[in-house]
């Protein structure tokens, strides 16, 4: 499937008179290529607002085609959307195999990226203090450990590590002591995010908070529900990650409850691409429950959050709500990668769009058919010692005093606080023999 359309729109603004309109769209199909659907995304809105995709081609055509977008903004209100258009090959089949061309997948698939066992832990405690000293109890489950883990090493480019036979639980094969263990006992706090990750958690899983709700008031506020949460904040930025490739964690809200005891009811999973036919959207899922299973999927209508938006769930969980949770890139244990490598972030503290740079990239305009210059924030250098220059062609290198700037291996969460201005990356290699620096 190839993107032909990709634009962002907004109308309307606050303390603007009340509008309504259409906005045509143009593009062309690829030679070889058909049309095959359109897709709009709201990404924001105030008050009362809307729009959908109200004429686009016939499935099959080609050439020089249009898709008009209806957009209304009712008083001082305002609404932000993407909309998208799609081709495939001609003469395509109508089934090749089980997946739909519309899907969007990162390269992450829970069977070659997930851990080898699941979620079912002897009653061991996995938070390692000072020394021997450790508490907590892993048989309660490590479902956010083992989900940043995994992302960690998908992120660094290492292969899930396996764990020797003497740090292994006979009954259930997950890792009962060793470095492995005690990183995703780590990791599990990391996905904590306390105090926000908890709060977000309590505030979604209590009983008196909506599954949905209308508009309120002459001034239209947004309504404070489940549905509006997941549908118009949660969604646009997960697509928005999952975009750039990247897997997005998630937190999904399983009781609905008062009893903060309750808490460890709820799950945490990895979203690692999605597919949108009309307004049927179907996440991907890796389930640290269910492990090396690629069919998981979590499923809802997000035509109208104002009205019951069910969730349909694979897994063995009654899902009410999800919500992205924070997470940050960290290096994790096991064998280092090949000398030279380096991953650049677009975003400080290692968030946003990410490239991975193997030894050297001259144009990072180029990189992979997508630009990344000017757009580095934060980056973490795996192996290898590293020149970073200003203009493409490794001119104008980034200095420490009278020589060129060198970093070796570590997490740099602002590139500003080494050396080098925000945004302004076009080209580095890695340096054999590096200076003092």
């Amino acid at each position: 499937m190839t993107r032909i359309l990709n634009k962002i729109r907004q109308h309307g603004a606050f303390f603007s008179s009340q509008g309504k309109g259409n906005e045509a769209f143009q593009f062309s199909t690829p030679p070889g290529e058909v049309f095959h659907s359109c897709r709009l995304t709201i990404l924001e809105t105030h008050m009362i607002a809307d729009a959908r995709v109200v004429a686009q081609p016939s499935s099959g055509d080609s050439g020089n085609l249009e898709a008009v977008v209806e957009w209304q903004c009712e008083g001082s209100a305002l609404v932000k959307y993407q909309v998208e258009a799609f081709a495939i090959p001609v003469p395509a089949s109508p089934s090749a195999g089980k997946e739909s061309a519309t899907r969007q997948v990162t390269d992450f698939l829970p069977s070659i990226n997930g851990f080898h066992f699941d979620n079912s832990f002897e009653s061991v405690p996995p938070f390692k203090l000072i020394g021997d000293l450790r508490y907590g109890d892993a048989s309660k489950g490590l479902c956010g450990g083992m989900v940043y883990a995994a992302l960690d090493y998908f992120i660094a480019g290492l292969d899930i590590p396996s764990i020797p036979k003497e740090d292994l639980s006979l009954r259930y094969g997950s890792p009962l002591h060793g470095p492995i263990f005690d990183y995703i006992g780590k990791r599990l706090f990391s996905s904590f995010d306390v105090p926000v990750g908890v709060w977000t958690y309590i505030e979604l899983m209590h009983p008196n908070f909506p599954n949905f709700q209308a508009r309120r008031g002459g001034l239209g506020l947004p309504p404070r529900s489940r549905a509006w949460r997941m549908v118009r904040q949660e969604w646009p930025a997960i697509k928005a990650k999952l975009d750039t490739g990247q897997p997005c964690p998630l937190g999904l809200i399983c009781v609905k409850s008062a009893d903060l005891s309750r808490l460890g009811e709820n799950h945490q999973v990895l979203a690692y691409g999605y597919d949108l036919v009309g307004d049927d959207l179907s996440l991907f899922i890796y389930d640290p429950n269910i492990h090396d299973d690629d069919d998981i999927t979590l499923q809802l209508n997000i035509a109208d959050p104002e009205h019951s938006t069910p969730l349909t769930y694979s897994g063995p969980q009654n899902v009410n709500c999800f919500f992205q949770t924070d997470y940050t890139f960290t290096m994790p244990p096991g064998n280092m990668p090949v000398p030279g490598r380096i991953i650049l972030f677009e975003d400080e503290n290692y968030c946003g769009r990410s490239i991975d740079v193997v030894h050297e990239n001259q144009d990072l305009r180029t990189f992979k058919e997508a630009n990344f210059d000017d757009r580095t924030s934060s980056f973490v250098i795996l192996s290898g010692n590293w020149n970073f220059y200003r203009n493409p062609g490794f001119d104008s290198p980034f200095m420490h005093g009278r020589a060129p700037l060198v970093l070796g291996p570590g997490r740099y969460e602002h590139v500003a606080d080494y050396g080098i201005q925000d945004n302004q990356l076009s080209s580095l290699k890695e340096v054999v023999n590096p200076p003092g620096n």
